[in-house]
């Protein structure tokens, strides 16, 4: 059994993908099994995987109609066999120690998630800054989330992570199939930090988050609705589980609230009323049912939010 299946969801990355894959197979822990999975890819893509999988025995392709980042990740996860799975987006790169030092966590405390921190990356210039949204730690720890739910209210980043297989296939924690590559990290992120029995938080940084690739942005109706669907999945599990609600819904909320407010911020101006009118419709509900606490509003721009609403 490999120490860790790193899963490589690509779609036309011809331009990043050789820095990509150069930072994994080059890891300090060589016992990795690595799984890409080509969603269609209509460039060089594939073939440089391929190319990449003929000279590196652990390197696993898997190639399919395009159908979306969601698929992508769940394909990977159903073909690991890693003892822990970790994710890289095909346009970002990883230090080279990166999967020792977290695998080096996990052997020491069996967490079910170890959970670090990032570079935001540019390519322009090749500026990494470190990035500490969700690790707000100076050093490592080992937490129940329980106890911090203020971390529910981070940028989530899956790829800044490993996660045990056995505690994902056995909690049955996957990622929506929805269209495009945006945010489909929220539901598969709350369904996993609600559930687990520990997490390590490092404040180490590993990966390099590109910023500035000119194919992230979003200009489709579709991908720009993908935030709502997400959500509502994260409510449809809290229901299921109102034990967890009871503890986490109101930073869920305070996430909620920032997510919208900034998807709002990106997507074309010609998909801005219906995104408002249903990001009021959202808020609205949550209000009539109760669900919001006093301490909900100060922790957001209460103002706008009462704006939309009217």
């Amino acid at each position: 059994m490999p120490k860790v299946s790193v899963i490589v969801p690509v779609y036309n990355s011809e331009k990043y993908i050789e820095e990509c894959l150069n930072s994994i197979i080059n890891q300090t822990l060589k016992d990795l099994e690595i799984i890409i999975v080509d969603d269609g890819s209509s460039d060089s893509s594939p073939q440089i995987c391929d190319e990449y999988a003929s000279k590196d025995s652990r390197i696993k392709v898997i190639h399919k109609e395009n159908a979306g980042l969601g698929v992508s990740y769940n394909t990977g996860i159903n073909a690991a066999t890693g003892e822990y799975i970790g994710f890289i987006e095909s346009d970002d790169f990883a230090q080279e120690n990166m999967y020792e030092d977290l695998y080096n966590l996990a052997e020491k405390y069996n967490p079910d998630i170890i959970k670090s921190a990032w570079f935001m990356y540019y390519t322009a210039n090749g500026n990494a800054t470190k990035d500490f949204q969700m690790c707000d730690f100076n050093t490592w720890q080992v937490i129940n989330i329980t106890h911090y739910p203020w971390l529910l209210t981070k940028q989530f980043s899956v790829w800044s992570a490993i996660y045990k297989t056995d505690f994902l296939k056995n909690k049955n924690i996957s990622f929506l199939e929805t269209p495009g590559a945006s945010y489909q990290d929220v539901a598969f992120t709350y369904k996993a930090f609600c559930q687990s029995n520990s997490m390590v938080i490092t404040p180490n940084a590993y990966i390099h988050y590109r910023q500035d690739n000119e194919n992230s942005s979003i200009n489709s109706k579709e991908k720009a609705d993908v935030i709502f669907g997400e959500y509502e999945e994260v409510d449809r599990f809290f229901n299921q589980h109102p034990e967890i609600k009871k503890w986490a819904n109101t930073d869920k909320l305070v996430k909620q609230f920032w997510d919208y407010n900034w998807n709002y911020g990106r997507i074309a101006d010609k998909y801005k009323p219906d995104f408002i009118k249903h990001f009021a419709e959202n808020f609205r509900k949550y209000m009539y049912n109760g669900e919001i606490e006093p301490d909900f509003y100060p922790r957001i721009n209460s103002k706008f939010l009462f704006e939309i609403i009217r």
